[in-house]
């Protein structure tokens, strides 16, 4: 699944205003172009203050975070990588309500993708497998909106189209947990009659010795001759 990051450059008003935050905007987009997601979200961060409104600074933190999240998920550090998608996510979240139409969309597509990643991140730990299921659906819906508000967004449908496959199977393998551990139960709750079937019908290989179930009928004694002696 290809993550969808987009960098999204807003002008704000104000001439000299503007040039400013779009120069800093610059600066911390190739932080991330060259990786540094660290950096880039200090510098982010740092311009949130001086511009807490400016929409390219949140989706700048949020794309911060899904790289560092993509960082921690490439280590094998499965927690920091789902924490980091999930304040990216609500980064992204935030720029629903924004006046800029690509915004929105950059914002929306991506607040889907962080929610599918995390969704494919607890699909791969078994403890986590059924929570992922509720992921992925959220993940789906998520992805469901961007198609109908953009129906020419073909990454977001063929990303929905993937989440989709992804539950299917994710469901298919949990039934057959299911059926499998299903299966092991009946076996260990073996029925006390059929144990008893199994006693009457003891046999053993020993010369001129008989296998038969005591008065009980919870064990199984052997006779030695012809006489029955134990």
């Amino acid at each position: 699944m290809r993550n969808g990051i987009i960098m999204v450059l807003l002008l704000v008003g104000g001439v000299a205003q503007g040039a400013s935050l779009n120069s800093q905007l610059l600066a911390g987009n190739d932080l991330l172009q060259t990786g540094q997601a660290a950096e880039a979200l200090e510098a982010f961060n740092a311009l949130q203050v001086e511009y807490p409104d400016a929409a390219a600074v949140q989706f700048g933190i949020g794309a911060s975070y899904y790289q560092m999240a993509e960082h921690h998920a490439s280590q094998g550090a499965v927690e920091e990588s789902v924490a980091a998608f999930k304040e990216a996510e609500q980064h992204f979240d935030r720029l629903s309500h924004s006046d800029t139409a690509s915004i929105q969309r950059h914002g929306a597509f991506n607040r889907a993708n962080c929610l599918a990643q995390t969704a494919k991140l607890s699909a791969e730990q078994p403890e986590l497998a059924q929570a992922a299921v509720g992921q992925f659906k959220a993940a789906i819906e998520a992805y469901e909106q961007v198609v109908d508000a953009y129906p020419d967004h073909g990454q977001a449908q063929q990303n929905l189209d993937h989440v989709r496959y992804a539950l299917k199977v994710l469901e298919q393998q949990l039934e057959e947990q299911k059926q499998e551990q299903d299966e092991e139960q009946k076996e260990d709750q073996q029925p006390p009659e059929q144990a008893f079937v199994m006693l009457q019908r003891a046999t053993t290989d020993i010369n001129n010795a008989d296998a038969r179930p005591n008065e009980a009928g919870d064990t199984v004694q052997l006779y030695y001759g012809e006489g029955g002696q134990k």
